[in-house]
Order: structure tokens, then C-alpha cells, then sequence
């Protein structure tokens, strides 16, 4: 449907019929193709084929954004915090030579005990970046060994593993004590941990009081899973005086930052005037560029307190003690 669409469109090979463009478009979207829902609000934005109307072209890109952050939600999220690998990371196949040499150099300096070295192949491992096939449990193997050298980033990620149960059996007690050597060390993923931990009542009382603390301290170190999950907590009211500004705030650190989530409710509150003056231009921009972002940006992770959009309102969802509560957020 979606390529007699754009056929019709061109002219191609007949005479050019935007009528039946749009209309082989349309049903090609309803069935959930997802070029044909980003074409669909791209027509609506610019009034093309259809009549101009940005809240069209919202509901289009947000079923395009509804996608890439279901897909961030059932995948394993990728929490584990970066090192840099000589001059390039771990993401990036071309940022060094041959795979191969570089695992082996980098599996010869661990070895020998070189920590940053040893953290770098806990990344490699839990990725299965740069050829290695994924295996959480060398990932582990590696992270222990740099934490037990002092790596405070180490050891927020096996807090991360042990609390989800990835390459060891899980065990939150196991995952409290590994965020508090982090923590202790500065880290300030451990430090969201730690206010992941407190906001649930996981292996600790809940206390929305030190969760926000915690969660603020990693914010303020620059961490995005923090600066969202304090974007969270101000719409939801969790431990603070609800405030729909300071959302934004957080949101658009951490947004700038890769979050796709964090941009998503950006987009939201400026359709609905949610901290920032409404503005259906701006969230369809927003959402636009939500519909060309591969998730190699930072995905969602069990950290998250996610807010999206209902048909009925916009909602900030909690997971609390393995039961999800819904908070109405006035519009």
C-alpha cells in the first residue's frame, strides 16, 4: 500500500494522483506500517495532499514515537556506563582497527591487571560490541575483577546485574552493597541505584525522601537516568511539591543527553502546556525528530519512572512494590 502510495505520488507510472497517495497511505498506516505513519505526519505538518493540522500530524509521529519507546521498554536497556577505548568507545566499529586486535590487546591488559582495561571488556561482553558475542557472565567476571581494583563505575554496573538477575543469580541485598561502594566512591549511576532501591522499598525501606536525595545527587553529577527519573518524581509529586517546570527542566538534561524517553514527555508537555507554554509546533517538532532516533540512544531501564501519554490524559506511571499506580497529572 505505502509503495503504490508513493508511486501515485511521483507519477509513477501514470499521471501523478495525490488523492490516491494519501489514501493508500492512510490505510498502509492503519495497518501499522511505520514509513507510512512518519509520511502521514509529515503530510499533516506542511499541508500536503491533506489539509494542514498540527494536532494530525502529533498523532502520527506519536504513534511512531509509541514504537521506539516500546521497543526501548521489552529490550535489555544498555545501563552499563561507557569508557572511552583508546580514542573511540565501545559503540563505534570504526573508531579503532581490526576487531579482533583490539579484544585481544585489550584481554592481554587485563590480564595483566590493568583495571580500566578489565572494565572495558565488562563493557565488550555485556554488549557483545566490537564482534564478541554477548555473555553477561564474562561481563561479570571482568566487572569484579576492576572493582575489586577501585572502580566505582564497575561496581555500579554489578549492582545493575545482580538487581536484574543478568549473568548472576539476582540478589537485591547482593546489588544494595555493590551501589554503596559505588556510591561511596562518587559514582553517580550508583548513586541512582541507590534511589532506585529507596523509591521502591528494594532491599531497604521505602523512603521517597532519600530516593530523591539520592536521585538528585547522581542528577547534579550529570547522569540522564537520574536527571529523567528526577523528571519523574517533580510530575508525580513523589517526595516533593509536584512541579511541572522543574519536569521540563530535568527532562531537557536529560533529553540532551540521548534520552529518548526523557524527549518524548518534552514533546507531551509542550502539546498539553504541561511547565512550558503549549505549543503544538514545538511537540511536533520534538516527536518529528523522536521518528528518526535509533536506539542507540540511552534506552529505558528497569531505573526508569516512565510518563507517556493515555488517550485520556497524560500519566506518570510507578512501579511500586510490583504494582503499577497511575498519578493523574492536571492539565
Amino acid at each position: 500500500q505505502l509503495l503504490v502510495g508513493v508511486l501515485s505520488s511521483r507519477g509513477d507510472p501514470g499521471p501523478q494522483d495525490e488523492a490516491a497517495a494519501v489514501l493508500h497511505t492512510y490505510f498502509s498506516a492503519l495497518a501499522g506500517n511505520t514509513r507510512a505513519q512518519m509520511s502521514l505526519g509529515y503530510r499533516h505538518q506542511y499541508g500536503i495532499g491533506v489539509m494542514q493540522n498540527c494536532h494530525d500530524a502529533v498523532g502520527w509521529y506519536t504513534k511512531v514515537s509509541d514504537k521506539t519507546i516500546a521497543s526501548a521498554q521489552n529490550g535489555q536497556a544498555p545501563f552499563i556506563e561507557k569508557k572511552r577505548l583508546s580514542d573511540g568507545s565501545v559503540n563505534d566499529p570504526n573508531s579503532l582497527g581490526d576487531n579482533q586486535d583490539v579484544l585481544m590487546y585489550y584481554e592481554q591488559a587485563a590480564g595483566s591487571g590493568d583495571m580500566t582495561a578489565q572494565a572495558t571488556l565488562g563493557q565488550l561482553y555485556y554488549y557483545g560490541a566490537r564482534g564478541t558475542a554477548r555473555d553477561y557472565s564474562l561481563a561479570v567476571k571482568w566487572f569484579n575483577l576492576a572493582a575489586q581494583q577501585g572502580d566505582g563505575s564497575s561496581m555500579s554496573n554489578l549492582g545493575h546485574m545482580y538487581a536484574q538477575g543478568l549473568g548472576v543469580t539476582q540478589d537485591n541485598s547482593t546489588a544494595l552493597e555493590w551501589f554503596l561502594k559505588g556510591a561511596n566512591l562518587g559514582n553517580a549511576a550508583a548513586k541512582n541505584g541507590l534511589g532506585w532501591l529507596h523509591m521502591y522499598g528494594v532491599a531497604v525501606p521505602q523512603n521517597y525522601g532519600t530516593a530523591v536525595s539520592y536521585f538528585s545527587q547522581a542528577a547534579e553529577a550529570g547522569n540522564p537516568e537520574a536527571q529523567f527519573n528526577m523528571g519523574a518524581i517533580q510530575m508525580g509529586g513523589l517526595g516533593v511539591v509536584r512541579d511541572h517546570t522543574k519536569a521540563v527542566q530535568f527532562f531537557t538534561l536529560a533529553a540532551q543527553q540521548g534520552h529518548v524517553v526523557a524527549l518524548y514527555n518534552l514533546g507531551l508537555m509542550h502539546l498539553h502546556g504541561l511547565g512550558t507554554p503549549r505549543s503544538c509546533p514545538m511537540a511536533v517538532q520534538i516527536l518529528k525528530a523522536m521518528t528518526t532516533l535509533t536506539l542507540t540512544l540511552t534506552p529505558v531501564s528497569y531505573t526508569h519512572l516512565r510518563a507517556h501519554e493515555t488517550p485520556e490524559h497524560l500519566v506518570c506511571r510507578l512501579l511500586l512494590e510490583k504494582k503499577k499506580k497511575k498519578y493523574r497529572i492536571i492539565k
